[in-house]
């Protein structure tokens, strides 16, 4: 039988643990090895949460694919569905005059100028079932040789089908330098003494198209005419013109 515990000291507690309970002590050599293979059970843990990330962000992405997808492919079946079951037709327009005021006197390529144009444009919706609303914050410009000479914004109205509406828009510049020194105004005088002056015209105009009581998104139409006059004059003469227009679904 082993030798009983001294008495503890004064003021002191005693507790012995029973054999299964103590702390082991495990040889150096043996904690080493068991050091390093809770490092590696840690950084086994920190691998599987960045692949837990991982996933979880390739999931994200995958499902903000397949949701753009599906909104095009909706947009596409309802442009379809107007153009087929509809009979939708484009809208069709055209730049009826141009008054062109602020460069008549043009001396000197370096002084800056304010010229004010007024562009009417004809606008016509063929359609016999869809209304076109043309929205505000459109914007117009008119440009040349590649200097914009005025901009302004469009108000908005709307066009019922089977229609036209005729659309004059006030444009201004202000501060407006000619670029190309002497030489753009020189191609400038003899295009007009030859009555044959190129200018651009450019609107951008949100607009929603009504079939019934039904309205479709916002959308946007871009106008681009290549108008060609005699002179940069309040009455100019439209001798050549050319429009075109993309519509961009959203």
């Amino acid at each position: 039988m082993a030798d009983p515990l001294p008495p503890p000291p004064p003021a002191t507690h005693t507790v012995q643990l029973p054999h299964d309970e103590q702390i082991p002590r495990y040889p150096p050599e043996i904690a080493k090895r068991m050091a390093a293979l809770t490092r590696i059970q840690e950084r086994a843990t920190t691998m599987e949460a960045e692949a837990l990330i991982a996933r979880g962000r390739r999931r994200f992405f995958c499902l903000f694919t397949l949701s753009l997808v599906s909104l095009v492919a909706v947009a596409a079946s309802a442009a379809a569905a107007m153009y087929l079951v509809f009979d939708f037709k484009s809208p069709e327009y055209t730049v009826l005059a141009l008054a062109i005021r602020g460069l008549d006197n043009l001396t000197s390529s370096s002084a800056p100028i304010s010229p004010e144009i007024t562009v009417t444009i004809r606008a016509e919706n063929p359609n016999g079932r869809v209304d076109i609303y043309y929205l505000n914050h459109g914007a117009a410009g008119v440009s040349c040789g590649g200097v914009q000479l005025s901009s302004g914004r469009m108000t908005a109205f709307y066009q019922p089908r089977r229609s036209v509406a005729v659309v004059r828009v006030m444009l201004a510049g202000s501060g407006v330098e000619l670029g190309g020194g002497a030489a753009f105004l020189t191609a400038l005088r003899s295009a007009e003494r030859r009555q044959r002056v190129p200018l651009v015209v450019k609107v951008e105009a949100p607009i929603v198209f009504e079939v019934g009581s039904a309205k479709t998104w916002k959308m946007v139409i871009r106008l681009r005419c290549l108008v060609v006059v005699d002179a940069l004059a309040e009455k100019a003469e439209i001798f050549d013109k050319k429009c075109g227009h993309t519509v961009r679904l959203w």
